[in-house]
């Protein structure tokens, strides 16, 4: 069997943007199981919305073999397509389906089905093209059989052919309470034989405006939960001028009463009302004594989104407004007046800002949070003189004094500062200039006292100039130094570590000055010097070890001939670095070693000076010797 495609309705994408669009359902094997909502109880039709569970596509759509094109279709042109749902018929075994496109023409036609769904029988049950001149088609079904399957094939219109798009669907159930007309033109909703013009039997609702161009009779109770506008209001006949309406206590009738005299009355001027009365008005209780009197709380609301609530106290001629206490918008607390002054505890202020004070000086004791009175900010032990905390008038700060005399003192019998940290062990003081950088002093309490140190951090070195641990070690510039080291001065630069003054002796044992050696080509060499050094750094040593040697040969036969000789150095006779020196036919040359540099521990050390025999050319004769041999030791 080909494939069953729906040809659905080019949908505009404004109303499905961001939907899942279903995929095409091509035969009635393929029909996708839709569910039937219930029936409106307004009797509202079947309205399909363009959201995610009701939109298909018929995209690449074709159409179904072996079932007849439905009888709404009054062309078998080649192009027709179609898809497939399904539902389940309700228990009133009625339907109502409708679906909706862009402006595209679909068709709709409903199946009963016997049999398996690729061979059995579909009979039609219902077929429409256009609703009531709509594009958009419509099905109205009664008498289907409860619980049954019913099939639902929907075609692209032959007149108008589109391969691609969605629709939407919704399949209802629907009453069948229609009006009753008798043959006197009495319309009856819910009552067979209607006795007026519209007798409804039951519940209404009205859904747009209604208009009754005479009177209105209600034998029963009127009920609104809306607004009701009225342009004028008769009430048991109406009441005389100046009347008011008011509601009996025991039958909740209403009637008009007329106003009490004048001096108790309330007066209309313009907008605004007023009472001449001039005793005193309690709520909450019976014996007020203000003009007005609240036993209970009062609440304030806000009139609009951009007002607070609040209290306006002004001048007995109203001419200003004062002072205001209340909130804003965002339930902030307002304290306004308009001299700038305000006071807590004490009357006429006349400095500006907020003004709190005590009783009498902070001397006293009595004043437990007072600024602005006597110049000072205090905060005391109530009853208690002395002052825990204050700010004085030229502004330095006491704590545990009232009477400090630097910009910040500190008073107590035990530790009179103490700084703890929450999030870590690290305690810190802080000391910056005006562009952020300075000292930072900085204590831990670690697991060990090796562990604890008391740093001083420069911001301008990023780095801990000093530390002490808790076991007494001292550290600079993160060198914590090592036995037997002194900290010592470099000047204008940083200290340092350094070892004790190192003590070095070093003694000659040999030297060479005229040994002539009769050279038959064969390799020899000649110990020329050695030094003996103590170093008595407990750190060791770097020696510098220099010399100067002459060095001659001869019997160099040939042009230009020269023979190259040779001085090694061997610390502990360990072979350290070799000197070359190229030596001319009869000629002496001198051969210097300068600061050569070699590690050493503590301790005694060797220092030879060899010289080797020249290999080059047909040398018969070498003669060295060492003018000055020389070593030092560095600290390390």
């Amino acid at each position: 069997m080909k494939k069953i495609s729906l040809i659905f309705i080019c949908f505009i994408f404004s109303k499905i943007t961001n939907a899942q669009i279903y995929p095409t359902p091509d035969n009635p094997c393929e029909a996708r199981a839709w569910s039937v909502k219930p029936a409106d109880p307004l009797f509202a039709d079947c309205t399909p919305v363009p959201i995610v569970q009701n939109i298909i596509s018929y995209t690449n759509a074709t159409l179904t073999g072996g079932i007849a094109n439905p009888s709404c279709i009054t062309s078998n042109a080649q192009n027709i397509r179609d898809i497939w749902l399904r539902c389940s018929v309700p228990t009133s075994g009625r339907l109502v389906i409708r679906i909706a496109e862009g402006s595209t023409d679909l068709v709709m036609a409903a199946y009963s089905k016997t049999g398996p769904c690729n061979t059995g029988t579909y009979t039609e049950v219902g077929c429409n093209n256009d609703y009531l001149g709509n594009i958009n088609p419509r099905l109205q079904l009664s008498g289907l059989t409860p619980a049954s399957e019913l099939y639902i094939r929907i075609f692209n219109n032959p007149i108008s052919v589109v391969d691609n798009g969605a629709f939407y669907i919704c399949i209802t159930d629907y009453y069948d309470n229609l009006p009753v007309v008798d043959n006197s033109s009495k319309v009856g909703i819910g009552a067979v034989s209607p006795f007026a013009k519209l007798d409804v039997a039951g519940s209404g609702i009205f859904r747009d405006k209604t208009q009754f161009a005479k009177d209105i009779e209600v034998r029963g109770r009127a009920k609104i939960t809306g607004k009701l506008e009225l342009d004028s209001l008769l009430l048991n006949g109406g009441g005389f001028p100046g009347h008011y309406l008011t509601s009996d206590l025991f039958t909740g009738l209403a009637t008009w009463q007329s106003l009490p005299a004048s001096a108790s009355a309330w007066n209309v001027s313009g907008n605004n009302m007023y009472n001449n009365n001039t005793a005193n008005i309690g709520i909450g209780n019976t014996d007020p004594s203000f003009l007005l009197d609240l036993s209970k709380r009062m609440r304030l609301r806000s009139e609009n989104t951009s007002l607070g609530a609040g209290i306006w106290f002004n001048n007995n001629d109203n001419s200003s407004l004062n002072t205001f206490l209340g909130n804003d918008v965002n339930n902030n607390l307002q304290i306004f007046s308009s001299s700038g002054n305000r006071t807590i505890a004490t009357f006429n202020p006349t400095s500006g800002g907020l003004r709190v004070e005590g009783p009498t000086t902070e001397a006293s004791g009595n004043a437990i949070a007072s600024f602005g009175g006597y110049g000072n900010f205090v905060v005391d032990k109530p009853g208690t003189a002395g002052g825990r905390f204050i700010i004085k008038e030229n502004g330095n700060v006491g704590i545990g004094t009232n009477a400090p005399e630097s910009v910040l003192e500190l008073k107590g019998l035990t530790n009179h500062l103490m700084i703890n940290e929450n999030s870590n062990f690290w305690n810190r003081i802080g000391f910056k200039n005006n562009v952020g950088q300075g000292w930072t002093l900085a204590t831990l309490t670690g697991a060990t006292a090796t562990d604890s140190r008391f740093n001083i951090f420069s911001d301008q070195s990023a780095s801990n100039i000093l530390s002490i641990h808790g076991n007494g070690a001292i550290a600079v510039n993160g060198n914590i130094g090592a036995v037997g080291q002194v900290l010592t001065s470099n000047g204008s630069a940083a200290a340092n570590y350094s070892g004790l003054s190192t003590l070095t002796s070093a003694s000659s044992t040999s030297n060479c000055n005229t040994s002539y050696i009769v050279v038959p080509n064969v390799n020899t060499t000649i110990t020329c010097g050695t030094l003996n050094v103590n170093v008595t750094n407990p750190l060791g040593a770097k020696l510098l070890i220099s010399g100067t040697f002459s060095l001659n040969a001869g019997s160099c036969s040939g042009a230009g001939c020269a023979a190259v000789g040779v001085i090694q150095v061997y610390v502990d006779g360990v072979f350290s670095t070799g000197i070359f020196q190229s030596i001319g036919s009869g000629r002496i040359e001198n051969l210097t070693i300068a600061n050569l540099l070699h590690n050493v521990s503590s301790g005694i050390h060797t220092i030879t000076f060899v010289a080797q025999i020249p290999t080059g050319g047909s040398t018969t004769f070498f003669q060295v010797s060492s003018n000055y041999t020389s070593a030092f030791a560095l600290s390390n």
